[in-house]
């Protein structure tokens, strides 16, 4: 499921802000840098999850320029961050009344719709920003709302505008993946994954796609190889051995993962996902007994970490 909050939603104040740029004349020198200062503290607390700080810190701001459209926005993302949804709501409808068009205050306010299950109102809301002022982010966001609502061709339009274009998350080449396979397009996703990760051999996260894609479609062996030669050029970790125990569980060859275990350090034997792996090994070769001495254990490392 796509996560619109991973994708691009933080302050988004530009460098202006330290020049004290504000929609409104201060009335001396002194409060202009007085409300730069509020506004700098609120960013940084907002940045660091400080949102009660934050909020203090941009409310002093507002206090003395309520017509920067900077200030009335970041109180509507950092209320909606704190939980204060109602809040958030209230300054954003006020900062498009500064500015009706206000890209920032359009796309957080459409992420907070979005989060309230108000798809079609956060649509609307993107829509509003105007065509000059769209970016990547937008298309994404346009793109996981179609996504949800099901409208499969929509939501390939929106992220083929971006796709290729930039450097992304792990989970927009999966949602893209999707999309592309229900929108009538899965006889392309090999060859998207697989570019993707050509052109990014020493990349996880683009190796991972490929991967997974490979897993999805039952190319074990394939899939075995690429983990292999990304282990190559970057060595092995914990994760590459848990994958390369997995893909070959699923290929039924067991002497090769029973090989690939002895790759984990004695030190992970308690790792919870080394324990998840070993009993769904033992489930696999039919040995119930072992899988569930392992679900035991299991139980017990999760109630110790509890």
């Amino acid at each position: 499921m796509i996560n619109l909050k991973k994708i691009g939603i933080t302050f988004l104040i530009g460098t202006t802000l330290l020049t004290g740029c504000t929609n409104s004349k201060p009335k001396t020198e002194k409060i202009n840098k007085e409300e730069n200062y509020a506004i700098i503290r609120g960013m940084n607390y907002g940045e660091a999850g400080k949102y009660d700080e934050s909020i203090k810190a941009f409310l002093k701001a507002y206090s003395i320029n309520p017509n920067n459209i900077m200030t009335v926005r970041s109180l509507g993302l950092v209320y909606s961050r704190a939980g204060d949804t109602a809040t958030g709501e209230k300054y954003f409808l006020e900062a498009l009344k500064i500015d009706k068009y206000d890209k920032e205050a359009l796309y957080n306010y459409a992420i907070l719709k979005y989060d309230a299950g108000k798809y079609d109102e956060a649509l609307e809301l993107l829509n509003t920003i105007k065509i000059e002022n769209v970016d990547n982010r937008i298309y994404i966001a346009r793109g996981g709302i179609y996504y949800k609502l099901k409208n499969y061709e929509k939501s390939f339009q929106e992220f083929t505008k971006i796709i290729g274009d930039d450097d992304y998350s792990k989970d927009i080449y999966q949602i893209y993946i999707d999309v592309m396979q229900k929108s009538g397009r899965g006889d392309k996703v090999y060859e998207f994954t697989y570019n993707l990760y050509k052109k990014n051999v020493n990349d996880k996260d683009k190796m991972d796609v490929f991967k997974d894609y490979l897993i999805f479609i039952g190319a074990y062996d394939e899939a075995e190889k690429v983990l292999k030669e990304y282990t190559i050029k970057n060595g092995y970790s914990l994760e590459i051995t848990l994958d390369l125990i997995n893909v070959t569980i699923k290929n039924k060859k067991y002497d090769s993962a029973k090989a690939y275990w002895s790759l984990i350090p004695e030190d992970q034997n308690l790792n919870i996902k080394v324990l998840e792996m070993k009993s769904y090994y033992y489930k696999e070769l039919g040995m119930q007994e072992e899988a569930a001495k392992y679900e035991s254990i299991l139980k017990n490392v999760k109630g110790a970490e509890k």
